[in-house]
């Protein structure tokens, strides 16, 4: 069920004992998990509540499992991000399900998209009361910032809401930030200058401007944005995985162009095989011609190796003649 469904039961005590919440939303993951524990466990919290770890073993949970509650109807035991939705036999745990003491609540919480084909998550899909915290498309994404707006006392056209959701991203923890960011402005009517002036930009939306001059041979105003980067996140990672997002589907393309095709369907093929949106394909295809194969070949190369540096311990230093090279430049 979706949170809003949830988060109704949970004020309404209508959950069983047997709890599964997952999602790639982990802001929405984390309100649900707080409702959620704040409406089921009673004090004394420290003899009512229990967390197992990923990797704890069917013993360590069925050990915490059959203490009694104190002072309570119900003891709650979390099982965080267990290893068995990725691999292993949960022959077990499943089992185990089925012969839990009814004084115990079972919480399992998955931080992102659990394997569907697995034994455990078929086994609490049918037999838990479950929540989806999923990601909203950025339609959804922008209603919900309009909303949200109009909660904190601000209006919002649909066009300053999606301008809203194309700087700040998907994540609703950033989103709420920067929505008390332009509350405590005291403006009624937020217009683009507002968000563009006061909303912090996301890795994601640099990206775009620092792709659009660096083909526009911006290179100064491309550079300000590295200098944003490292002074504000630290570390390029984020970055050079984003922009190798934008340099594989036009390596694709090209690829596909070469070979023949015509640019429409070159740009099918790569949607299909990359499972982007066709406007992205579009524009991978578009962008592909002002390179040569080799050199996109060379680009992806090059940030592959870059990106692995960076995760084994690499300096941010060379960013700047790094993108020189992938685009050509240097």
């Amino acid at each position: 069920m979706k949170p809003g469904e949830f988060s109704k039961k949970i004020k309404e005590g209508n959950l069983g004992d047997v709890l599964f919440v997952y999602g790639d939303d982990q802001y929405t993951l984390g309100k649900v998990m707080k409702e959620l524990l704040e409406a089921i466990v009673r004090e004394p919290y420290e003899m009512n509540l229990d967390i197992c770890s990923k990797n704890d073993s069917l013993g360590v949970i069925t050990q915490k499992a059959e203490q009694m509650p104190c002072f309570a109807p119900k003891r709650v035991v979390v099982i965080e991000n267990s290893a068995l939705f990725s691999g292993g036999d949960a022959g077990e745990i499943v089992n185990y399900l089925k012969d839990k003491p009814e004084s115990t609540i079972l919480v399992f919480r998955y931080d992102g998209m659990p394997d569907k084909r697995r034994a455990l998550y078929k086994a609490l899909s049918k037999n838990a009361d479950v929540c989806e915290a999923l990601q909203m498309n950025d339609r959804d994404t922008a209603e919900y910032v309009k909303k949200r707006a109009a909660e904190m006392g601000m209006k919002m056209t649909a066009e300053t809401s999606a301008l809203f959701v194309s700087i700040a991203g998907s994540s609703l923890y950033v989103i709420n930030n920067e929505l008390a960011k332009l509350a405590a402005r005291g403006r009624k009517t937020i217009s683009g200058n507002d968000i563009e002036e006061c909303v912090s930009p996301s890795t994601e939306y640099n990206v775009f401007l620092f792709h659009g001059y660096m083909l526009e041979e911006k290179y100064d105003k491309a550079f300000k944005i590295l200098d944003s980067i490292r002074a504000v996140e630290k570390t390029f990672i984020p970055f050079v995985g984003l922009l190798s997002s934008k340099f594989f589907p036009m390596y694709m393309a090209k690829s596909c162009v070469n070979s023949g095709m015509t640019p429409a369907d070159a740009g099918k093929k790569v949607a299909e095989q990359l499972h982007i949106h066709p406007y992205a394909a579009k524009m991978a295809v578009q962008e592909s011609g002002r390179f040569k194969i080799g050199q996109l070949r060379k680009s992806v190369e090059l940030l592959g190796d870059y990106d692995l540096a960076l995760k084994s311990g690499g300096a941010d230093a060379g960013i700047e003649n790094l993108v020189l090279k992938v685009y050509g430049v240097a």
